[in-house]
């Protein structure tokens, strides 16, 4: 290993002891864009110059004990980080050496997203960690095979609730013209989240679904077929929750009004075309 990785072995070896405390005083996992652990200058070093050390010191860690999730976290962590570490135009190339681009870190980051087998996921902490993980590289049939996990952990509707309000972001969040953000993902799933910016993205994400369940919301793409696929399953399991004896939320009611609205003004849209 060169020197630099050396340097970089050293810095994600710090990283990970940092991982330890910040795993360590939370109830839920952070998300993978949390920024409480200093990496920006092993990232921008890794966006200019290439992230061949920084990939040879995240093996190392991981290759210790796979199942370490503070390793993991840490992993996901700097590749998320890296992909939104923005590399002003104005710096050259060096020794002719190609920057990475974000499509190759993407791929690298879906990598590693999926080294871990979702039926090892056994709790509601890390399902929905796991869930937020894979949405992070928009793996949408990961999402949906993380809520099966769900099977005996959590009661049936609440389940189905959670399989289906999953359809329904898979549906409709990349038409909304809104930001597309992690914190969308995160399931209302376990220890509570109190406080802080997560905390505050859990009671939007209620507003959100409300108003999406009162009104259409302002598009900026088409329903697809895969859409219109998902939003049909997301009613099947919505109705099965709030058939159920579980106390649905208030939510689960307002997303399958949404869905029972879109299916309705698809079918007008359709019968317009036609009559056109």
């Amino acid at each position: 290993m060169r020197l630099d990785g050396m340097e970089t072995l050293g810095a994600v070896n710090l990283w990970l002891d940092l991982a330890r405390g910040l795993l360590a005083k939370n109830a839920q996992l952070p998300l993978v864009d949390d920024t409480d652990i200093d990496m920006h200058p092993e990232l921008w070093r890794g966006r200019e110059l290439g992230d061949d050390p920084l990939r040879a010191a995240i093996d190392n860690i991981l290759s210790r004990d796979p199942g370490d999730l503070a390793a993991r976290f840490v992993a996901l962590n700097a590749y998320y980080r890296l992909m939104a570490t923005e590399i002003p135009s104005e710096i050259q190339y060096v020794n002719n050496r190609e920057q990475v681009d974000r499509e190759g870190v993407m791929g690298h980051l879906g990598y590693l997203v999926r080294l871990r087998d979702p039926e090892t996921c056994r709790d509601t902490i890390n399902i929905r960690w796991e869930v937020v993980n894979a949405s992070a590289v928009k793996d949408y049939p990961r999402i949906l095979a993380l809520c099966d996990q769900l099977k005996g952990i959590v009661q049936d509707g609440e389940r189905y609730y959670l399989r289906g309000r999953a359809h329904f972001l898979i549906a409709l969040l990349h038409t909304w013209d809104i930001d597309e953000s992690l914190e969308h993902w995160d399931m209302p799933l376990g220890p509570p989240v109190c406080g802080g910016p997560r905390g505050v993205w859990q009671w939007l994400d209620s507003s959100l679904l409300t108003a999406a369940g009162i009104q259409k919301m302002a598009t900026r793409e088409e329903l697809t077929d895969d859409d219109r696929d998902h939003l049909r399953d997301a009613t099947k399991f919505l109705e099965k929750a709030l058939s159920s004896e579980w106390e649905a939320p208030a939510t689960a009611r307002l997303e399958r009004l949404a869905t029972a609205r879109l299916d309705w003004l698809e079918a007008k849209s359709l019968f317009a075309r036609r009559r056109g």
